[in-house]
């Protein structure tokens, strides 16, 4: 079994906020491949698999996470896979509501979004919008 954690990036950081999971639990992964992406006050980070395996996330999307806190384990086969999950079970999602109301249509520029959907933003920028409530998406 290894163990995923939030990487240290740089001699003050002490936190980081998981954007988002490439992988579910019980997913085959290959080495390299991006399993997470989290977001520190500076940058934004793809967390990569350090071996193949077996993934099972043990935190949830926007969690808030401390330098070397377990965010994940690998398994390296299925029998280890299902000793992991009865031992650490998969964080419940939180919903989300939806940054804006139903009748509005948010005025997205088609060159804003990168090729996975996303929309690019610093962390700075995503901080901001985030702490007075503004959806990246209308502006």
């Amino acid at each position: 079994m290894i163990e995923i954690t939030i990487p240290k990036l740089g001699l003050t950081m002490e936190k980081a906020t998981i954007l988002e999971w490439h992988c579910r639990s019980g997913d085959q992964v290959k080495k390299e491949d991006t399993l997470l992406v989290i977001e520190t006050e500076k940058i934004t980070y793809e967390v990569v698999s350090p071996a193949d395996g077996i993934v099972h996330p043990v935190v949830a999307e926007g969690t808030v996470c401390k330098v070397n806190e377990i965010v994940a384990y690998l398994a390296e086969s299925q029998q280890e896979f299902e000793e992991i999950t009865k031992r650490f079970p998969s964080p419940l999602v939180p919903e989300k509501e939806p940054p804006y109301k139903a009748s509005e249509s948010p005025r997205i520029s088609h060159s804003q979004i990168t090729a996975q959907g996303r929309i690019k933003a610093s962390p700075l920028a995503r901080a901001i919008a985030r702490k007075h409530g503004i959806a990246l998406e209308t502006i």
